[in-house]
């Protein structure tokens, strides 16, 4: 399977589901895990940690929910096997069917979703609601365009949106990998070139998908070996309703917390917060319950717009979470 349910929602319910998509050679577990390292020249080979936060951390912090972390084959090298060869639409197409396999019920179907993508894992995501919304606009597969319907905001965590600086690196390993014998997946390294015809492409129609999405950017502030690996103004997305943020820690360490403490994942946990959050929008000041009335940030609170969430179940979401400042 290529996902694994992190946590179920608290007495087996949930208001919001939130997926997480990792990054290139990422683990739909490591990713998110501290502790995990690669092991030069090429082998990069893995030793995931004890902390896994979405698991850890997250269902505590916003127990009703589901959390759900998907994986794929992000290989640009991999010296024991040849890297898959599907290509990003393959990737989001995976993607959207796998959602929908864990929305079954009625209740599932209208539930909202978050999603939450490290590095190129949020290019998949975005990919995904382009599709998703083709469907939904094209009353072409009702299920699958569910999913954009229900999409309520995204989390990106150092994607690339105007691809990568350090791009030729990706080249070389893929020089590498060929002397191996082995077959790189050249559509994931070319998909990373700065200014891709893809990107580019990508960006566009994704801009005129997200008007009603809350869309929130996390940018590296610390260089790995080999520099910033997305610097901010690739990082950060064209659109609306966007926040940004930046974590003090490089491109692999920034989607990785070992503690509740830690600034980095207090300022992740808030930008999901505030996704979230947005579903109470909707309701007018008299109907916010006090404690409701907190999830919202200040200039927001009593704001009307749309609302998804069962109005009956409004004040387990509220208790569940306060939004704290870094």
């Amino acid at each position: 399977m290529s996902y694994i349910k992190l946590w179920g929602g608290e007495g087996n319910e949930a208001d919001v589901d939130i997926w997480f998509v990792h990054g290139l050679r990422g683990d739909r577990e490591n990713t998110w895990s501290k502790g995990m390292y690669y092991v030069p020249p090429l082998s990069f080979s893995v030793k995931s940690g004890d902390t896994c936060w979405p698991r850890h951390f997250l269902k505590d912090d916003i127990p009703n929910s589901r959390i759900f972390t998907w994986g794929y084959d992000s290989s640009v090298l991999n010296l024991t096997k040849s890297a898959s060869h599907a290509t990003i639409f393959g990737h989001a197409e995976s993607l959207l069917g796998d959602i929908s396999e864990t929305r079954g019920t009625s209740e599932e179907e209208e539930r909202p979703l978050i999603f939450v993508g490290h590095s190129l894992g949020g290019l998949v995501i975005k990919e995904a609601l382009i599709r998703s919304a083709e469907y939904f606009h094209n009353q072409q597969d009702e299920e699958l365009g569910a999913i954009y319907a229900c999409t309520k905001g995204v989390v990106f965590l150092g994607t690339p949106h105007r691809g990568s600086d350090l791009t030729p690196y990706g080249h070389i390993v893929a020089k590498a990998a060929k002397l191996a014998l082995q077959n790189p997946n050249d559509h994931l390294v070319t998909l990373l070139e700065k200014e891709s015809a893809i990107l580019e492409h990508q960006r566009k129609s994704f801009s005129s998908i997200s008007k009603d999405l809350a869309l929130a950017c996390v940018y590296e502030e610390m260089p790995t070996a080999l520099g910033i690996v997305v610097p901010q103004w690739s990082a950060v997305i064209d659109g609306f309703n966007i926040r940004e943020q930046p974590v003090p820690a490089n491109h692999m360490d920034m989607c990785k917390f070992a503690t509740r403490d830690e600034t980095g994942y207090r300022r992740v946990l808030r930008l999901i917060k505030y996704v979230v959050c947005r579903e109470f929008r909707g309701m007018s000041r008299a109907s916010v319950q006090p404690s409701t009335q907190r999830l919202l940030p200040p200039a927001e609170q009593g704001l009307s717009g749309r609302s998804g969430l069962p109005a009956s179940r409004t004040l387990d979401v509220a208790q569940a979470m306060e939004v704290e400042e870094a």
